[in-house]
């Protein structure tokens, strides 16, 4: 159908919600499957996911994600979810933060790969988003994608919006920084 329908139109497959990589299986199936198709018809597709990037820890994981992402005949990109300073919530199931694993992902991956890096502002590193964001694009990342968990934020009385605003007007700053 989508073929049929829209043959020249690029199309975009996102991977994310919960760990993308807990079903690496589907996750490569996916990506041999759009391959298969733009192999096939010449449809072409955008493919991403967005991780926490712990899969990537592992060398064999990274090489094997490397080597797949190499051959594609359709465009992929990675994002990895970092919230800087407030990274401490997104924990192992033992209670361990993530955080240092991450920052080491990250540090591994920038010389491999176009990473976005998506940088969730919440109750715990609102404080600190101006030092985080210009932390992280000092680590030559391409791009940095910033959301606001708006309900999260008001529940303890930060207007998203003025946030939103401070970091706009910001945001020369932290280019010129970097």
């Amino acid at each position: 159908g989508l073929c049929q329908r829209e043959p020249n139109v690029t199309s975009t497959v996102v991977l994310f919600g919960g760990e993308p990589f807990l079903n690496e299986s589907i996750f490569y199936f996916i990506l041999d499957y759009t391959d298969l198709i733009t192999h096939k018809t010449g449809k072409k597709f955008n493919l991403s996911t967005t991780t926490n990037g712990i899969y990537f820890k592992d060398p064999k994981n990274c090489d094997k994600f490397f080597n797949r992402i190499q051959n594609l005949h359709n465009h992929f990109s990675l994002e990895i979810s970092y919230d800087g300073s407030g990274h401490d919530r997104r924990v192992y199931s033992n209670g361990k933060s993530t955080k240092e694993d991450v920052k080491d992902v990250i540090k591994k991956l920038i010389p491999l790969t176009s990473l976005t890096i998506r940088y969730t502002i919440h109750k715990d590193n609102y404080k600190n988003c101006l030092k985080d964001l210009i932390q992280l694009s000092k680590l030559n990342i391409k791009k940095i994608v910033v959301n606001f968990f708006e309900s999260e934020l008001e529940s303890i009385n930060v207007n998203p919006n003025e946030l939103k605003d401070y970091l706009r007007a910001k945001s020369e700053e932290i280019f010129l920084l970097t």
